[in-house]
């Protein structure tokens, strides 16, 4: 089972069918996301990759477009490791395109949120057999893959489930996105829809489609930005403020990318 279970009461049976669970999940108005859809490895006999495989249900919220952990275990070789082993961070580079190209499948026929995670499993290996070390700490992990969470209002910092309720709307609506940190804060990246005639959507939102509909974005410093329609690459600007036309209906998300690197992805914005 590889589904992440949230805002739900009542524990769910891991021993049944994976179609009952997802949907047991749904039914109780949670939150399920598909963790490292399609995680694939050669090595680690002793630790399996678990793919999704089910796509043909609905019962599920969200996927996990960026999982640090599995990224990182899949690019080791014989020749790396060792440098992968000492400089982690490094190592994350971006999600499989065969995430991206489902999840953006997916969001043609319904919302589904993208969401980041680290998987955080820090343990002690012997480099060489005799040097102990500490193969990512949880300090270096936490400083990778991040999901940002937009929401509608503060939160309260003193009612603990009134502020859970507002993350897991905020998840649900796909009012987020994810960055890596490695190359600094993306607390201050916007992505969002408008009309000149009027009307506004932010990620996660719809919108109605106009001649004058434009994708605006808002980077916390000058990069390239990827814009992507209907799960094809339609145009690429520079800048820490970026335009693009929306050339027509469909669904829209942007990439950042840092020195060749990928840096931000949004979730997507529908024209309707």
């Amino acid at each position: 089972m590889n589904q992440e279970e949230l805002d739900i009461l009542k524990e769910i049976q891991k021993n049944i069918a994976v179609e009952e669970y997802v949907c047991q999940v749904k039914n109780q108005q949670g939150l399920g996301i598909i963790a490292h859809p399609f995680e694939s490895r050669a090595h680690f006999d002793q630790y399996p990759p678990y793919p999704w495989t089910l796509w043909e249900s609905d019962c599920f919220d969200g996927i996990e477009i960026w999982n640090q952990m599995s990224e990182w275990m899949e690019g080791l070789t014989a020749r790396n490791k060792y440098l992968r082993a000492l400089h982690p961070r490094r190592s994350i580079l971006a999600p499989k395109r065969e995430t991206l190209a489902k999840w953006d499948e997916l969001n043609r026929v319904r919302k589904v949120v993208g969401v980041g995670g680290v998987d955080a499993h820090g343990h002690i290996h012997k480099l060489w057999g005799f040097i102990p070390k500490r193969i990512f700490r949880y300090k270096i992990s936490f400083r990778t893959i991040r999901t940002y969470v937009l929401l509608k209002e503060e939160l309260s910092r003193e009612d603990h489930e009134q502020d859970l309720r507002k993350i897991y709307s905020a998840l649900r609506s796909a009012n987020c996105f994810v960055a890596h940190r490695y190359f600094g804060d993306a607390s201050g990246f916007r992505f969002y829809a408008q009309n000149k005639s009027g009307g506004r959507a932010a990620m996660g939102e719809s919108l109605a489609f106009r001649e004058d509909s434009e994708l605006i974005v808002n980077s916390p410093m000058s990069a390239t930005v990827r814009l992507i329609g209907n799960g094809s690459l339609l145009e690429e600007k520079k800048g820490r403020r970026v335009v693009f036309k929306a050339s027509n209906k469909g669904v829209y998300r942007v990439e950042v990318w840092h020195k060749n690197r990928l840096w931000i992805l949004s979730n997507h914005i529908r024209f309707v």
